[in-house]
């Protein structure tokens, strides 16, 4: 098996329990805003049946404001965990995760397609 982030990065345990905790807590902020963005879709989807007007524009620009939001907090929660790491500890890390990120989408790319039978 591959080493772990810690291991691999030689994190301290706590370093280890900043990153998890960080991470849980944007997760948290992050499905909180997911699901607001289900309840926009219906809400404008319903508004717009009940009213019989167009709620498109009311609502794309809802989902734009909840999109900025879900950046706001994925930024807010890298500068945390560059606090808490340190520079060169947050670059090797994000060089890691992001090195990481292309291999598994290469993969994926990579796997065939199965189709519907």
């Amino acid at each position: 098996p591959a080493p772990s982030i810690q291991d691999s990065m030689g994190l301290t345990d706590r370093e280890m329990t900043d990153l998890r905790d960080i991470a849980v807590d944007c997760m948290s902020r992050l499905d909180a805003v997911s699901r607001q963005y289900s309840h926009t879709v219906l809400d404008a989807l319903f508004e717009s049946i009940e009213t019989g007007k167009d709620t498109s524009e009311d609502r794309d620009e809802r989902m734009k404001a909840l999109s900025d939001q879900r950046v706001r907090i994925v930024l807010a929660h890298a500068q945390v965990l560059k606090a808490a790491l340190g520079d060169a500890r947050f670059e090797e890390l994000d060089a890691r995760l992001r090195a990481e990120d292309a291999r598994l989408r290469a993969e994926d790319a990579a796997r065939p397609v199965k189709k519907r039978q």
